[in-house]
């Protein structure tokens, strides 16, 4: 009996790659645009004081929202900290914060 790791690497079924193709650019462009949508919401509703402590004012926010990664790699990146040591199952003390 031979197994899937005996026979090697499947080739692409044509309903693979169709899936791939509809991804590419129908459902990923979508996303972008919502998440982009979504950033420039949440950045409106923000109040003066706040855009300022952040360093961006009212007239840049379409700047940059249009120019902020919003793809899911880039984001899946960016949300794990490298800084910040992994922690450990069972260690109940608390993460110390950089001074």
């Amino acid at each position: 009996m031979t197994t899937a790791s005996q026979i090697g690497p499947r080739r692409m079924t044509l309903g693979h790659r169709i899936t791939r193709l509809l991804q590419a650019w129908l459902v990923a462009p979508v996303v972008r645009w919502h998440r982009r949508n979504e950033l420039y919401r949440e950045l409106v509703d923000l109040d003066d004081r706040v855009l300022a402590d952040i360093g961006v004012s009212r007239f840049d926010i379409p700047y940059f929202v249009r120019n902020a990664p919003v793809d899911e790699d880039v984001a899946d990146t960016n949300a794990s900290n490298e800084d910040e040591p992994p922690h450990r199952e069972g260690d109940e003390s608390e993460p110390r914060l950089a001074a």
